[in-house]
């Protein structure tokens, strides 16, 4: 969120030195969390829709979350065509002595998958 000196209330001249951004409510953070958890091992991949469905949050405070959470890499999945960034499927939590599922983040944001070994013919 950017915000301009003429938008701020306050008697004091200010400037402003760069994007200020707005962190997730951790409340918030802790109920998506909760939600990624609990369908890491169920039939059903975890995604932006689910998530809002089971937290009761609005789409645009879970995907403000989820934003947050890729980005500081404690959340990892595939990043699917959407107009929700990011608009992931298959999320899972990246825990401490668990191998990631999905592969390595490129710098384009995008996951690569591992390359399976190809058999001799």
């Amino acid at each position: 969120m950017e915000c301009r000196c003429e938008e701020v209330l306050s008697p004091f001249r200010c400037r402003l030195e760069g994007t200020v951004e707005i962190m997730p409510d951790p409340e918030d953070e802790k109920d998506v969390q909760a939600v990624i958890g609990l369908y890491e091992d169920a039939d059903e991949d975890g995604n932006n829709a689910l998530v809002d469905h089971e937290t009761g949050l609005n789409s645009a405070t879970v995907d403000e979350v989820l934003d947050n959470l890729w980005k500081s890499d404690q959340v990892e999945g595939i990043v699917a065509a959407g107009d929700r960034p990011p608009s992931l499927v298959g999320i899972l939590r990246v825990l401490p002595g668990r191998d990631q599922l999905w592969g390595t983040r490129v710098d384009s944001g995008l996951i690569r998958k591992p390359c399976l070994p190809v058999r001799p013919a």
